[in-house]
């Protein structure tokens, strides 16, 4: 029991990107008998503590990334307002939250290929909205390189309803020409077929 309710804290703990607040702690040592699994979840959070320090002065600094203001559509369509910016390029749109586990790890698998592009005419867009909280998200930018928005609710529904998003993550490919190549991108979990799929339209 103390080892289920130990993964059930732990898993909060980083879905939420926060550590443990004081009447957590005294929570988790009336509710976990076993000292040694109570002290790992304390090491836990701090970790998480200082790893959240260093994001904040990452993010402070705005390396490998770039916070944008949402552009005003002018009564157009939202979506082709911010593609504007990148015209001439492939642009790779990723609808994500900061608290969905499957986003998160598809930021991770698709680094490698990220770094074997950065010289090819590409942009990958991250696109979140308020069910991220802004602290969170902020937090997380410093990880994932590339071009960032964070819409209204309004806005996210909007965009969502145009590209059927039902749930996330959600990629989009976007054309050189601004025009939508895939609204829907499924790929496995290499990332072969989005390297070919890449190739094939940067050519």
């Amino acid at each position: 029991m103390d080892v289920m309710k130990a993964q059930d804290v732990l898993q909060k703990m980083k879905s939420s990107y926060q550590p443990l607040q004081a009447y957590q702690v005294e929570n988790l040592r009336s509710a976990i008998e076993n000292q040694f699994i109570v002290d790992y979840l304390l090491e836990q959070s701090a970790e998480l503590e200082e790893e959240i320090a260093r994001k904040k002065e990452a993010f402070e600094n705005k390396s490998g990334f770039v916070v944008n203001e949402t552009p005003d559509a002018n009564g157009g369509d939202l979506f082709d307002a911010i593609m504007k910016k990148y015209e001439g390029n492939l642009v790779f749109v990723d609808f994500w939250a900061t608290w969905c586990g499957p986003c998160r790890r598809g930021m991770q698998r698709i680094k490698p290929l990220k770094e074997e592009l950065k010289d090819k005419k590409i942009k990958f867009v991250y696109i979140t909205n308020p069910s991220s909280p802004k602290n969170t998200w902020e937090m997380m930018l410093p990880d994932i390189d590339g071009e960032h928005y964070y819409l209204t609710q309004d806005e996210w529904n909007v965009m969502a309803a145009r590209f059927k998003v039902s749930g996330i993550p959600h990629y989009v490919l976007v054309g050189k020409d601004g025009s939508v190549l895939k609204d829907k991108v499924y790929f496995a979990s290499s990332n072969i077929e989005l390297k070919k799929m890449f190739e094939e339209n940067l050519d």
